[in-house]
């Protein structure tokens, strides 16, 4: 399929395989005509649909791995993209912290794109919350202090449809 509209390239990154999974499952489910292009040990690259207002719009995820045998290769995709999402979990503190440690500063390196960080599995959380715990405001307060476009939850492919509309149009607006 030849598509002919606005299209977006977004880099998936995070330290914990599982909640890159879960986003790449939600993300897949959410997208019409979604497509694998390559599967590696390095990347995977899935691309399909998602109508904004009312308008289709290419996406393409760009998954890689969070091996550090592989920091120059993800250079590489931070450079071709248009976007980054950071995903970890919310009850791993440590996952967390590496984002402005890890994940923010390899991603700037290759140039000024929105950075938007997702916690997975918020249902893992504890009631009431552990020190391991991020909560959902400390979740955005401080994914707003590392730099970030905005902090997201996602829990289903109907989140990723309503996150993709406000990634776009960030997306749009910092490339005028």
């Amino acid at each position: 399929m030849i598509f002919t509209g606005d299209s977006i390239i977004i880099v998936i990154a995070g330290d914990k395989t599982k909640d890159k999974e879960l986003l790449i499952e939600y993300c897949m489910s959410a997208l019409e005509d979604c497509r694998i292009e390559a599967e590696n040990d390095f990347e995977k690259i899935f691309t399909g649909i998602i109508q904004i207002d009312n308008k289709p719009i290419h996406f393409t995820f760009v998954n890689t791995s969070s091996d550090d045998r592989y920091s120059r290769l993800r250079a590489l995709q931070y450079e071709q993209a248009d976007a980054a999402v950071i995903a970890f979990t919310t009850n791993d503190r440590i996952s967390f912290e590496d984002i402005p440690f890890q994940w923010i500063p390899e991603i700037e390196f290759m140039g000024k794109i929105p950075i938007f960080i997702t916690g997975m599995f918020p249902e893992k959380r504890s009631n009431p919350l552990k020190p391991t715990d991020i909560s959902v405001e400390e979740g955005r307060t401080t994914s707003l202090k590392f730099g970030a476009s905005n902090y997201f939850e996602p829990t289903n492919s109907l989140d990723i449809k309503n996150i993709s509309q406000i990634v776009y149009k960030d997306v749009k607006k910092k490339k005028k």
